[in-house]
Protein backbone atom coordinates (compact mmCIF):
# COMPACT_ATOMS: atom_id res chain seq x y z
CA UNK A 1 0.00 0.00 0.00
CA UNK A 2 1.35 2.98 -1.23
CA UNK A 3 0.51 6.05 -3.18
CA UNK A 4 -0.89 3.80 -5.90
CA UNK A 5 -2.66 1.64 -3.21
CA UNK A 6 -4.29 4.95 -2.18
CA UNK A 7 -5.26 6.32 -5.67
CA UNK A 8 -7.30 3.16 -5.46
CA UNK A 9 -9.10 3.55 -2.58
CA UNK A 10 -9.34 7.23 -3.14
CA UNK A 11 -11.88 5.88 -6.38
CA UNK A 12 -13.75 3.86 -4.18
CA UNK A 13 -17.74 5.26 -4.07
CA UNK A 14 -17.99 3.03 -0.22
CA UNK A 15 -15.87 6.29 1.17
CA UNK A 16 -18.50 8.26 1.51
CA UNK A 17 -20.09 6.60 4.78
CA UNK A 18 -16.27 6.58 5.94
CA UNK A 19 -16.23 8.84 9.14
CA UNK A 20 -12.90 8.02 10.33
CA UNK A 21 -9.51 7.25 8.23
CA UNK A 22 -6.46 6.16 10.26
CA UNK A 23 -3.39 5.10 8.32
CA UNK A 24 -0.49 4.06 10.03
CA UNK A 25 2.88 3.05 9.10
CA UNK A 26 2.76 2.74 5.25
CA UNK A 27 4.75 4.62 2.87
CA UNK A 28 2.12 7.00 1.31
CA UNK A 29 4.09 9.89 0.99
CA UNK A 30 2.83 13.51 -0.36
CA UNK A 31 1.94 11.61 -3.30
CA UNK A 32 -0.65 9.23 -2.03
CA UNK A 33 -2.09 11.29 1.28
CA UNK A 34 -3.01 13.95 -1.91
CA UNK A 35 -4.72 11.39 -3.59
CA UNK A 36 -6.57 10.50 -0.59
CA UNK A 37 -7.64 13.98 0.34
CA UNK A 38 -8.58 14.87 -3.47
CA UNK A 39 -10.61 11.81 -3.15
CA UNK A 40 -14.39 13.22 -4.12
CA UNK A 41 -15.96 10.49 -1.67
CA UNK A 42 -14.05 11.63 1.41
CA UNK A 43 -16.92 14.24 2.31
CA UNK A 44 -17.75 13.29 5.36
CA UNK A 45 -14.39 12.57 6.67
CA UNK A 46 -14.18 13.91 10.51
CA UNK A 47 -11.11 12.19 11.79
CA UNK A 48 -7.80 11.70 9.68
CA UNK A 49 -5.11 9.75 11.35
CA UNK A 50 -1.58 9.55 9.21
CA UNK A 51 0.55 8.31 11.45
CA UNK A 52 4.55 7.81 9.85
CA UNK A 53 3.13 7.74 6.58
CA UNK A 54 5.64 10.21 5.15
CA UNK A 55 3.67 13.57 4.37
CA UNK A 56 5.45 17.13 4.14
CA UNK A 57 5.17 19.98 3.12
CA UNK A 58 3.32 19.12 -0.36
CA UNK A 59 1.04 16.76 1.33
CA UNK A 60 -0.39 19.16 3.73
CA UNK A 61 -0.90 21.95 0.83
CA UNK A 62 -2.95 19.09 -0.50
CA UNK A 63 -5.21 18.89 2.91
CA UNK A 64 -5.66 22.45 2.72
CA UNK A 65 -6.09 22.48 -1.06
CA UNK A 66 -9.10 19.72 -0.64
CA UNK A 67 -11.26 21.61 1.85
CA UNK A 68 -10.70 19.13 4.98
CA UNK A 69 -13.06 21.40 6.53
CA UNK A 70 -15.05 19.46 8.41
CA UNK A 71 -12.13 17.53 10.27
CA UNK A 72 -12.44 17.42 13.97
CA UNK A 73 -9.08 15.18 14.68
CA UNK A 74 -5.84 14.97 13.18
CA UNK A 75 -2.72 13.13 13.54
CA UNK A 76 0.41 13.67 11.63
CA UNK A 77 2.66 11.86 13.99
CA UNK A 78 6.08 11.37 13.06
CA UNK A 79 6.13 13.03 9.68
CA UNK A 80 7.90 16.01 8.32
CA UNK A 81 5.74 19.02 8.87
CA UNK A 82 6.75 21.69 10.39
CA UNK A 83 5.54 25.25 11.66
CA UNK A 84 4.61 26.54 8.43
CA UNK A 85 2.62 23.55 7.26
CA UNK A 86 0.70 24.05 10.98
CA UNK A 87 -0.14 27.60 10.36
CA UNK A 88 -1.44 26.50 6.63
CA UNK A 89 -3.66 23.28 8.73
CA UNK A 90 -5.17 26.30 11.09
CA UNK A 91 -7.41 28.00 8.50
CA UNK A 92 -8.23 24.89 6.69
CA UNK A 93 -9.30 22.52 9.59
CA UNK A 94 -10.84 25.26 11.93
CA UNK A 95 -13.27 22.51 13.94
CA UNK A 96 -10.01 20.76 15.33
CA UNK A 97 -10.55 20.02 18.74
CA UNK A 98 -7.86 16.71 18.58
CA UNK A 99 -4.16 17.76 17.21
CA UNK A 100 -1.33 15.64 17.43
CA UNK A 101 1.92 16.79 16.68
CA UNK A 102 4.27 14.48 18.06
CA UNK A 103 8.11 13.35 16.69
CA UNK A 104 7.83 15.83 13.96
CA UNK A 105 9.82 18.76 13.15
CA UNK A 106 7.31 21.28 14.73
CA UNK A 107 10.09 23.96 17.07
CA UNK A 108 8.78 25.33 20.20
CA UNK A 109 8.14 29.03 18.68
CA UNK A 110 5.50 26.90 16.40
CA UNK A 111 3.82 25.19 19.27
CA UNK A 112 3.97 28.53 21.25
CA UNK A 113 2.49 30.59 18.42
CA UNK A 114 -0.23 28.01 18.20
CA UNK A 115 -0.96 27.63 21.68
CA UNK A 116 -1.41 31.59 21.80
CA UNK A 117 -3.03 32.56 18.29
CA UNK A 118 -6.59 32.73 17.72
CA UNK A 119 -6.66 29.86 15.13
CA UNK A 120 -8.41 26.49 16.00
CA UNK A 121 -10.43 27.91 18.61
CA UNK A 122 -12.51 24.42 19.90
CA UNK A 123 -8.80 22.76 20.31
CA UNK A 124 -9.06 20.86 23.62
CA UNK A 125 -5.87 17.92 22.98
CA UNK A 126 -3.02 18.86 21.53
CA UNK A 127 0.07 16.15 21.71
CA UNK A 128 3.41 17.22 20.82
CA UNK A 129 5.47 14.34 22.49
CA UNK A 130 9.57 13.91 21.45
CA UNK A 131 8.99 17.85 20.36
CA UNK A 132 10.87 19.29 23.42
CA UNK A 133 12.88 17.38 25.21
CA UNK A 134 11.97 16.25 28.84
CA UNK A 135 14.93 17.53 29.95
CA UNK A 136 14.44 21.27 29.01
CA UNK A 137 12.23 21.83 32.04
CA UNK A 138 12.29 26.12 31.15
CA UNK A 139 10.91 25.34 27.97
CA UNK A 140 8.10 22.89 29.01
CA UNK A 141 7.43 25.51 31.45
CA UNK A 142 7.08 28.32 29.24
CA UNK A 143 4.50 26.22 27.03
CA UNK A 144 2.68 25.21 30.20
CA UNK A 145 2.44 28.72 31.18
CA UNK A 146 1.37 29.65 28.10
CA UNK A 147 -1.25 27.09 27.82
CA UNK A 148 -2.80 28.18 31.39
CA UNK A 149 -2.77 31.75 30.02
CA UNK A 150 -4.49 31.32 26.53
CA UNK A 151 -6.29 27.95 26.56
CA UNK A 152 -6.83 26.74 30.11
CA UNK A 153 -9.40 24.08 28.39
CA UNK A 154 -6.38 22.91 26.32
CA UNK A 155 -4.77 19.41 27.47
CA UNK A 156 -1.39 19.41 26.68
CA UNK A 157 0.56 16.21 26.29
CA UNK A 158 4.70 16.74 26.03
Amino acid sequence: FGPRGAEALAASPRLGALRALLVGGVPLGDAGVAALVRSPHLHGLRDLGLNGVGVGPDGVRALVDAGVRGLHKLNLWKNPVGDAEVVALASATPHLTKLDLSETAVTLDGLLALIKGSAWPHLSILTARQLVPSQQTADRRRLEAAVAARRPHLALTL
